[in-house]
């Protein structure tokens, strides 16, 4: 939260509307209740409340399973982690794949998708 707010003083952007991918949902969300004057709108696409299944939040996955997601990740970084779960449909589709690897790169590293 504190690295947009710092990328939108150094753009010298006083409003933004927020797009949050994924694990970058819950950030935004944050940042526009904290911030809300700066925050024009939010979009939330493939995001969620929280991963993990919880008494109060039965929509997420069991703790083993994410745990087990999240092993995988982290020894296949670099590669096209994660698409069979959100483009299964493209998951032979080469282009795609590599595409999507870089993408995945330069979005974070291994040590991030654990703190997710």
């Amino acid at each position: 939260m504190d690295d947009v707010r710092a990328v939108m003083d150094a753009a010298k952007s006083d409003r933004a509307v927020l797009f949050g991918y994924s694990e970058g949902g819950p950030m935004c969300a944050v940042f526009a209740a904290t911030y809300p004057a700066r925050a024009a709108g939010l979009i939330m696409h493939g995001s969620y409340a929280r991963r993990v299944r919880a008494p109060d939040y039965p929509l997420g996955v069991p703790a083993s399973e994410w745990e087990r997601f999240i092993e995988v990740t982290c020894r296949d970084w670099g590669g096209p982690v994660g698409l069979e779960e959100r483009a299964p449909s493209l998951i032979n589709d080469e282009a795609f794949r590599q595409w999507w690897a870089r993408f995945i790169r330069m979005s974070a590293g291994p040590a991030g998708a654990r703190r997710s």
